[in-house]
């Protein structure tokens, strides 16, 4: 199991990535994470639960190009 976050503001431009500072659980050796990083690795193939959650916000209050994650 591997359960990563991201608790600071992350200012982002289109096509950039998130990076995860937190890597709270890590508990085999099947996903690695290193923390401050935006990948993942996947050591071995298989079937994997990817939950994903995200708050957003414009950068000013005229911008009307829908935030995707």
């Amino acid at each position: 199991m591997l359960d990563i976050v991201s608790l600071a503001e992350q200012t982002l431009t289109s096509g950039s990535n998130i990076s995860f500072d937190t890597n709270r659980v890590a508990t085999s050796c099947t996903a690695q994470h290193t923390a401050g990083s935006p990948s993942i690795v996947l050591n071995r193939p298989g079937y994997y639960f990817i939950g994903f959650s995200a708050t957003a916000t414009a950068s000013n209050a005229t911008e009307t190009t829908p935030i995707t994650v």
